[in-house]
């Protein structure tokens, strides 16, 4: 029943001979045979002569036929094909035809009629309707794409698609599914560009993939699609782009196949086509398995077997040079999942492994700055997996994100705060605050976007990813497209901003969307609305703000108090306050008057710059060399002497008792303590742990 097409192109030829063989013959053949495809769809006539002449028959060759629903179309079909009169100057035409449809299954009944004169006969034919040959089912075990570009985990080939080759074949433009059906490597060029192939063993293995419409090579030397940078390809002795070669020369191994989607076949677009299906599920990863099998029956073509172990979640983990709270050992492990086939193509009988091991720590030390490369491997008794990941220790640049109790290390150079950009670059988090006057000019779909109140509490979810809208009174979603799309998500996100509201958006792309570990999947596991949302050095929250040196504190109470905002000479007069670090790009100007002290990256307080008095404090106590200040440049100056890890901490001249300036002012010892050497706390800040 699965002919290819070059099959039942022999078998059309031939019946179209045998046809008119027999019927020059004038013999009968009562065989019930396939349909040839019928040269034309018009009734044949001839000129009524005004003798009648001889006896009046007709012949019909074949009396029976059986064709495929949706083998032909209606125009297609001739249903006069093989039917001949004796006397050519006769009429011949079809007088009863019982609704025949090339598309729906049945047995239909023909009658043809021939007049010549006052003579008129008669014969049929019964023609059968078959159900339709089955269609090819290429299926994934997991449909990354989405629910909102694909619904399922198949793609679906009609039956006209399969095609079955035993040598090197150059074929026009088509999509479809060819198979090897020799014992050895063959190559097939199919014309196109712009597509996506892939070529798989007999067992349904990816061994090599094409994203043309991206011009992305996958292969054993560039494993995940996402990550190849390979855009051009050797074919012969010419170099050729992945867009210009996907279906070029693919060598396919004997009892494999090369799947091959031209550009807006099965859709429109290249993300929500065939295309988008075939780069994201089947050749996202060089290795991955897939499934090929008849529709009416089930009839697996590539019959499964046992893999290795998968690995998810392998991202970069980040630690803080001289952290003695990092254990290698918990931190290598969080968010890799290792999953098992358990032998089967089904996934709902896959097994979490829970046992990964360290094979070698790649010479870790977290007292050194360095990027090191961990070896690790899975086992499921029979096969393993070893597998790379690395660490970095940093001394400075990495901030933590709460959810409320979830969090997540990021490393700050891949978040952007309130800049206008172009395109989503490789940022794992893009900000907006309440300061941020500009607008979005680059475009970014199925990513994830939180709002966040003046309170720093989650209060809106724009899901792009699922196409789903969350709120307090939707806390679960809702898919409502005049809240939230997936092309949308960013722009009316950013759109819905109240006053007070800062917007956190994870974008689709790149590391992002790794399962376990990327900032995309970390926003969508954890969709809580009313969790308090707190860190990378941004003020989700406004609530009060206390620092302390042990019992000795000092309380901003809200909207008192700025962390790396700018800020003019009338609005520091009412705040208590003000906060900056070296991640501050802009400028501000402070009232004068006013006192700054410096902590370092440890906590440790180790300047006063006394705007007050114009004097410079240190652990060694008043500076006696020249200042670089006056009283209305101390904070500015402060600024530019900060070093790397230290945080400024201004304390403003408000005019009215200055309690806050004068809190700060006491760190020197004005009241018999000096806290010079002494760590603080900070409300909403981590500081780096001391060696011992």
């Amino acid at each position: 029943m699965k002919r290819t097409r070059m099959i039942v192109g022999m078998l059309l030829v031939l019946m179209l001979v045998l046809s008119f063989t027999l019927t020059a013959c004038g013999g009968n053949n009562d065989a019930t045979t396939t349909a040839p495809k019928p040269s034309n769809n018009q009734p044949t006539t001839t000129t009524k002569p005004t003798t009648p002449a001889g006896d009046l028959s007709i012949t019909v060759t074949p009396p029976a036929m059986e064709i495929y629903a949706g083998e032909y179309t209606a125009d297609d079909f001739d249903l006069l094909f093989g039917v001949t009169v004796s006397n050519s100057e006769a009429t011949l035409f079809v007088s009863e035809d019982e609704g025949f449809d090339t598309d729906t299954p049945g047995t239909y009944t023909i009658t043809y009629e021939a007049k010549l004169g006052d003579k008129t006969t008669t014969a049929t034919r019964t023609i059968t309707v078959l159900d339709a040959k089955s269609a090819l089912a290429l299926e994934v075990t997991h449909n990354h794409l989405g629910e909102n570009k694909w619904k399922g985990n198949v793609l679906s080939f009609p039956n006209a698609m399969y095609v079955e080759l035993s040598a090197d074949s150059q074929l026009s433009k088509q999509s479809g599914v060819f198979k090897n059906t020799s014992d050895k490597d063959i190559v097939l060029t199919v014309e196109g560009t712009y597509g996506c192939s892939a070529i798989i063993d007999a067992n349904g293995v990816v061994l090599e993939g094409r994203d043309g419409a991206n011009s992305k090579l996958v292969n054993a030397q560039n494993p995940t699609r996402a990550g190849s940078s390979v855009t051009t390809m050797t074919i012969g002795e010419d170099t050729v782009t992945v867009s210009n070669g996907f279906a070029k020369n693919m060598v396919i191994p004997a009892g494999g196949f090369a799947i091959v989607v031209q550009s807006s076949e099965f859709g429109s677009t290249s993300d929500t086509d065939g295309r988008g299906f075939m780069n994201y599920n089947v050749i996202g990863s060089y290795g991955n398995v897939v499934r090929l099998y008849w529709v009416d029956n089930n009839d697996v073509l590539t019959p499964y077997i046992n893999q290795k172990p998968t690995i998810t979640g392998i991202s970069k983990v980040l630690a803080l040079m001289g952290d003695e709270t990092f254990d290698l050992n918990t931190a290598i492990l969080a968010g890799l999942v290792a999953k098992d086939d358990n032998g089967t193509f089904a996934v709902d009988d896959d097994i979490t492994i829970e046992t990964i091991s360290i094979v070698n720590d790649g010479g870790f030390n977290i007292n050194e700055v360095g990027t090191y490369t961990i070896t690790l491997s899975v086992t499921d008794g029979d096969l393993t997996t070893e597998f790379t990941r690395e660490v970095q220790v940093k001394a400075d640049g990495i901030g933590t994100l709460f959810i409320g109790e979830h969090k997540m290390n990021v490393n700050l150079e891949l978040v952007a705060v309130d800049k206008d950009l172009a395109s989503i670059g490789n940022y794992a988090f893009i900000i907006y605050t309440p300061n941020y006057t500009g607008a979005i000019e680059y475009a970014n779909g199925w990513g994830e976007a939180f709002v966040i109140d003046k309170n720093g509490i989650l209060v809106r979810v724009y899901d792009g990813a699922n196409g789903k809208y969350y709120d307090a009174e939707n806390p679960d979603g809702i898919v409502d497209a005049s809240k939230c799309t997936p092309a949308g998500y960013l722009t009316e996100a950013f759109a819905s901003l109240q006053e007070g509201e800062t917007l956190l958006v994870a974008p689709n792309g790149g590391d992002n969307n790794i399962e376990g570990s990327g900032s995309r999947w970390f926003l969508n596991k954890y969709k809580l609305i009313g969790a308090e949302v707190s860190g990378l050095g941004v003020n989700f929250k406004t609530t009060s703000k206390v620092i302390a040196f042990g019992d000795y504190t000092f309380t901003a109470e809200e909207g008192k108090w700025l962390y790396n905002e700018p800020v003019t000479k009338s609005q520091a007069a009412g705040l208590h306050m003000i906060i900056y670090d070296k991640n501050f790009t802009g400028t501000f100007e402070t009232n004068a008057y006013g006192c700054a002290i410096v902590l370092d990256q440890y906590g440790v307080l180790v300047k006063i710059y006394d705007g007050a008095n114009v004097g410079f404090w240190t652990a060694e106590g008043k500076s006696t060399a020249p200042l670089t200040f006056n009283h209305e440049t101390y904070a500015t100056v402060a600024f530019s002497e900060l070093q790397e890890g230290e945080t400024l901490i201004i304390f403003p001249n408000d005019g009215n008792g200055n309690v806050h300036r004068q809190w700060a002012l006491d760190l020197r010892g004005l009241k018999g303590t000096v806290y010079f050497g002494e760590v603080a706390t900070l409300t909403g800040f981590t500081f780096k742990q001391k060696e011992n």
